[in-house]
């Protein structure tokens, strides 16, 4: 079995998760191109670079949980990042904690930070109308930068984002 790495978040991190639904980015690092099966999905061609997967937590354990989950290494993918886990490298993670199913509205926020690419149509956006949760950056953008483009998408809106949207704060993992 070849070796593949798992990042491990410390205590700290650990500390930050809380065992409630919401949403999340994880950004990940894939050092080489290649290859990647990505079960019924398909093969996706890989380039080196930083991906940026958007998802949610709405089970047991809530997002820290889902968390640990994506952190592990999976030897029975079940999701289509798990596929993608076993080649690239957690750094970071952008959290928020909401009862509100936010995954969709944070992908299309995440789409207007430029440049960027769709690396696989499809991925992570079975249960949806989404294109992709999965982005390709040659540079990952500044997390001040997510939250204005957030703030902005939401201007004049009737949902214009609540108290605990508003909380979308880092996690870094070693």
């Amino acid at each position: 079995m070849k070796q593949t790495p798992v990042a491990v978040a410390s205590v700290n991190t650990l500390a930050q998760l809380q065992a409630k639904p919401g949403t999340y980015i994880l950004w990940m690092q894939l050092k080489q191109a290649q290859s990647i099966s990505v079960g019924k999905l398909g093969t996706m061609q890989a380039q080196a670079g930083v991906y940026a997967y958007v998802g949610s937590a709405f089970g047991p354990g809530g997002v820290a949980a889902r968390l640990r989950h994506h952190l592990a290494y999976s030897a029975k993918p079940r999701w289509h990042l798990d596929y993608l886990r076993q080649h690239a490298l957690v750094w970071r993670c952008w959290v928020n904690h909401d009862a509100q199913h936010r995954e969709c509205l944070w992908a299309k926020v995440l789409a207007g930070i430029t440049p960027y690419a769709l690396p696989m149509p499809g991925f992570g956006s079975s249960d949806c109308a989404c294109t992709s949760h999965l982005f390709y950056f040659k540079r990952a953008p500044a997390l001040r930068r997510f939250k204005q483009n957030l703030k902005r998408h939401h201007q004049g809106l009737v949902e214009a984002l609540p108290a605990p949207h508003g909380r979308v704060y880092e996690v870094l993992v070693e």
